[in-house]
This record gives C-alpha cells, sequence and structure tokens, in this order.
C-alpha cells in the first residue's frame, strides 16, 4: 500500500513540475505580448500625432484655396475642412 501511494505522489510530482514548465512558459509569453503591446501603443500614439499634424496642414490648404478662389471672383470652389 505505500509503495502505491510512493508512485501516486511520484507520478503526481512529475505533473506538477510539468505543470510548473508550462506556467513559466506562460509567464515568458505574457511578458512578450506585454512589450510588443506596449510597442504598438507608442506607435498608435505617434500616428495619431501624425494625423493632427496632417489635418491641420490639410485644413490650412484649404482655406488658403478658398481664400484664392475668393480673389479670383470667377469661379468660387467651395471646400470642406475634414475633421
Amino acid at each position: 500500500m505505500d509503495e502505491k501511494i510512493l508512485t501516486l505522489l511520484t507520478e503526481m510530482n512529475e505533473r506538477l513540475k510539468s505543470l510548473e514548465t508550462d506556467v513559466s512558459a506562460l509567464k515568458t509569453d505574457v511578458s512578450v505580448l506585454k512589450t510588443d503591446v506596449s510597442n504598438i501603443k507608442e506607435e498608435v500614439s505617434e500616428i495619431k500625432e501624425d494625423t493632427e499634424i496632417t489635418r491641420t496642414a490639410v485644413n490650412t490648404l484649404i482655406e488658403w484655396a478658398d481664400a484664392v478662389s475668393e480673389v479670383e471672383a470667377v469661379v468660387k470652389f467651395p471646400v470642406k475642412k475634414s475633421s
């Protein structure tokens, strides 16, 4: 009976070691994912900033085009600003 219990305990210990290895691998994977998400957030922030700069530049060009079309007084081109 003691030998059977010892065998079961040994099997359980091996399973626990395997589980610890799996958990360790998962922790590593999660760490890599966190780094990737952090990098993505930084890149999205840069894209948002660049988009704002581009939007401002486009709106400035549209205002200039409106002013030029009024000066010409021949043809008025209604141009809407992007939002």
